[in-house]
């Protein structure tokens, strides 16, 4: 394998968990929104 490969694979690697990271805040994120809406419903009811 050479140099290139390697540092690519380790770019890939070092990736996913930054992407992981960003999509579990987005989701906490737009969950809190959707309950805070929800919540927001059920009060003005």
């Amino acid at each position: 394998m050479s140099l290139i490969d390697g540092l690519r694979q380790k770019c890939v690697f070092d990736a996913i968990p930054t992407c992981c990271v960003h999509l579990r805040a987005y989701l906490k994120y737009a969950l809190i929104r959707q309950c805070d809406t929800h919540w927001r419903l059920l009060i003005a009811d």
